[in-house]
């Protein structure tokens, strides 16, 4: 396999400032670009990725490091998902157990437990998020008009099952599709179908 390169000294002022940089730093060759995921010290990262997805044709990109102590798995996948409809098979992410950004938040790093679980989820989303958002409606339950969901760990050992037949390649039924109280996550989505399974990569 090939040696790439990448780098996580791009400029990080401004979106606009971080897409040059990307586009300055692909004419140079280098093959990844990242940027920290750290709130009170950098930009909103996803918004920084859009920008330079748009200015950019081959270096792919993406957060080095996420953690799940400052969002929510779901959350990660979302953004990552969302960013990656720029410039598909251009993003990628590196998660890790949190150190500096989350320190200065006030929390402690994750447990490499949770890392675990985390990036078993994200996995998941990323795959097959029609299913997984009907096995969390059918693990969760109202209360106070919100759905609480079974956890991170929970949800991704439950939905272990689904992640192992995605990777040998085999279709992915979410389970029998029927219509739950508005309280439970409104419709549940139909089977989805899935090839084999894909990384935390987009």
């Amino acid at each position: 396999m090939a040696v790439a390169f990448g780098l996580n000294r791009l400029e990080m002022t401004s979106p606009a400032a971080f897409a040059e940089s990307a586009a300055r730093a692909e004419s140079l060759g280098w093959q990844y670009g990242f940027i920290p995921s750290s709130p009170l010290l950098v930009q909103d990262p996803y918004v920084m990725l859009a920008e330079a997805l748009r200015r950019t044709e081959a270096i792919k990109l993406g957060p080095l490091i996420e953690n799940p102590i400052m969002r929510h798995p779901a959350v990660i996948a979302g953004s990552i998902a969302t960013v990656d409809r720029i410039a598909p098979g251009r993003t990628l992410i590196g998660l890790g157990v949190g150190d500096t950004a989350v320190r200065l938040m006030g929390r402690s790093p994750a447990r490499v437990k949770t890392l675990e679980s985390a990036a078993d989820l994200i996995g998941l989303l990323r795959v097959f998020p029609a299913a997984l958002r009907a096995l969390w409606c059918r693990l969760g339950r109202p209360r106070r008009g919100v759905v609480e969901g079974p956890g991170v760990a929970g949800l991704s050992s439950c939905a272990r099952p689904l992640r192992e037949r995605a990777r040998s390649g085999f279709p992915v039924a979410s389970g029998r599709g029927r219509i739950l109280p508005s309280r439970e996550c409104g419709r549940r989505e139909g089977p989805a179908r899935v090839g084999a399974g894909s990384g935390v990569s987009a």
